[in-house]
């Protein structure tokens, strides 16, 4: 049986810390301040996806990402949540 890789998940804002317990058990997660440019930059390259708020994410920035995924993954599912 093949072994498939770990999703990597960009957070870019602090995380309860069971929301990122449970993240941690299904993905990578990279934690990273977003007003460290080049390593949010470098960070997002090759995430499968993102969480965090109030940050402009701009095309630049995942410049190289396929279209679709980037479509999905950071533009249109970058929202701000309530954890419980």
């Amino acid at each position: 049986m093949q072994k498939t890789m770990a999703r990597k998940i960009v957070a870019y804002k602090a995380l309860p810390s069971n929301v990122e317990a449970y993240l941690r058990e299904h993905a990578e997660v990279i934690n990273v301040d977003p007003k460290n440019h080049d390593a949010f930059v470098a960070a997002l390259k090759d995430a499968d996806g993102a969480i965090g708020a109030s940050v402009k994410i701009t095309p630049v920035m995942i410049e190289g990402r396929d279209a679709a995924q980037s479509a999905v993954d950071r533009i249109g599912r970058f929202r701000q949540f309530r954890c419980r």
